[in-house]
């Protein structure tokens, strides 16, 4: 997504959610992030990521959807894969052993991934002690430089996409299957059908999501209630949204808005076109295909986000979130509704907001974002099987259920899913997180250096539509352009 604070913006870099089923990674995807008016003689500012035209967000690749107008054609032979070795079983270690993860969150905030760092050593492998290598939005860059300089983490945290494809067929990662099918404890059939398909690269699993994060409409009760509007329903439409967010938008005797009805995230017009008929996908198994920016669906639905700030009048432009950002007034009751992933449910819990969750506004049929990530093990790890423990732990034991508890994601298993519903979380509306799952989109994030190229071209383009200054048609059609320009020379 375009717009959020640092944790959001580090997650477009991923495909957590990102993706497959946008899978960015949930170490969530992306959040949105104020996008800066443009200053004299000064190109406007690329967002950070997981997500926006990423598609994320190494932030996060996505569930197929309707088929395109035109059959997408690969651009270029994939190159042979590399095989990719397999898990050796060795005894498990008699001494403490170290192992480092890596994740493109920051350390300063995501505390909880310590905490269960903290609670996997403690009260279930003392000998084996997990440190955090947390890099933010230089995480491609800085991973790419450790596994050429063959000294990678042992853990990298991945998740569906181009990073993970290219991953695997330069044989950075275990293939996992030999320790899947020699642990009784670890079913591949826990995990949820939809999302863990495109886990799968090249027949082999070598990454396993930590946990799963849908979209939701959040709504602030309070502006909800003091403009005495009700709330939404689950059935909501996209044009009952917008009529909503009319009558919740409040204006003093100047005209000057008090409080927005809506938020319009410039990033999320790629589920707005996989809603209207958009084929979503440009990537698949490692092969870039014939992108879709120009397709009328995804200008229409660009054209629904701009249609927000500019003609109804119920969305702040980028200028007001540059002066407050949206997170700040969500919680301040200046903003009603906002759509995001799930992972902010942490945040209104934090802020003891009265908020409540529902599905997204749906447009010509039901979809949903959903991005995931989860740690993969490098074959240069000399700790493979204690890397495999913490794997375990942090997928589909107590470590998956930490996060799900806390208002981060659901859980990475199908049967600990409840464990997001916390009493807090149930009476406000969490089910409708849940339920989303069955309705991934395919939008696939811009990961890898071949993605980072075409997002650092196009996400400047569409951001100029947020700022009015380029009609959807023309973004989208100079931003197909540029697209099969980096993908034709293979960036």
């Amino acid at each position: 997504m375009h717009q959020g604070i640092t944790r959001k913006q580090a997650l477009r870099l991923i495909g957590l959610g990102t993706a497959g089923a946008l899978a960015a990674a949930c170490a969530p995807a992306p959040t949105p992030t104020p996008v800066s008016p443009p200053k004299p003689a000064a190109p406007t500012p690329a967002p950070a990521p997981p997500t926006a035209a990423p598609a994320k967000a190494a932030e996060p690749p996505k569930p197929a959807a309707a088929a395109p107008t035109v059959a997408p054609t690969p651009t270029a032979a994939p190159k042979p894969a590399a095989p990719t070795p397999t898990a050796v079983a060795k005894p498990a270690a008699k001494e403490p052993v170290e192992i480092e993860a890596t994740l493109w969150l920051d350390q300063t905030t995501e505390t909880v991934f310590w905490d269960v760092t903290n609670g996997f050593t403690k009260n279930y492998q003392p000998l084996i002690k997990v440190k955090w290598s947390m890099t933010g939005a230089q995480y491609n860059e800085k991973l790419r430089t450790r596994i050429a300089a063959g000294t990678p983490p042992d853990i990298i945290w991945d998740g569906p996409g181009p990073r993970l494809i290219n991953n695997v067929r330069a044989g950075v990662y275990v293939n996992l299957d030999s320790y899947i099918k020699a642990d009784k404890e670890f079913k591949l059939s826990d995990f949820p059908e939809s999302g863990m398909k495109f886990y799968i690269a090249d027949g082999k699993v070598t990454c396993i999501p930590f946990g799963w994060c849908t979209g939701v409409l959040y709504s602030n009760k309070k502006v909800f209630d003091e403009a005495k509007v009700d709330m939404p329903t689950n059935s909501l439409t996209w044009d009952q949204y917008v009529e909503m967010a009319k009558a919740l938008t409040k204006r003093d005797s100047t005209g000057k808005v008090l409080t927005y009805g809506v938020l319009a995230n410039g990033s999320y017009w790629p589920y707005l076109g996989i809603q209207l008929g958009a084929p979503g996908v440009f990537h698949d198994h490692g092969v870039w295909q014939k992108p879709a920016y120009d397709h009328p669906a995804n200008i229409e639905g660009l054209q629904l986000l701009q249609d927000l700030v500019y003609k109804h009048k119920v969305a702040p432009d980028p200028g007001a979130l540059k002066t407050q950002p949206w997170m700040a007034m969500f919680t301040g009751g200046r903003l009603a509704m906002n759509q995001n992933n799930i992972y902010t449910t942490n945040e209104w819990l934090k802020q003891k907001m009265d908020f409540f969750m529902t599905f997204e506004p749906m447009l010509k049929k039901r979809s949903s974002g959903y991005w995931t990530s989860g740690p993969a093990i490098s074959v240069k790890s000399k700790y493979q099987d204690q890397a495999w423990e913490f794997t375990k732990f942090v997928t589909m034991g107590e470590g998956t259920r930490q996060f799900s508890r806390a208002g981060w994601c659901m859980a990475g298993v199908t049967k600990y899913f409840g464990d997001f519903l916390t009493d807090e979380v149930k009476k406000r509306g969490g089910q409708a997180a849940i339920d989303a799952v069955a309705w991934p989109d395919n939008y696939i994030p811009h990961t890898g250096p071949l993605g980072e190229k075409i997002a650092s071209e196009v996400n400047p383009i569409i951001d100029l539509v947020m700022l009015n200054q380029k009609t959807p048609a023309d973004a989208m059609k100079e931003a197909q352009a540029k697209a099969v320009k980096v993908i034709a020379a293979g960036g």
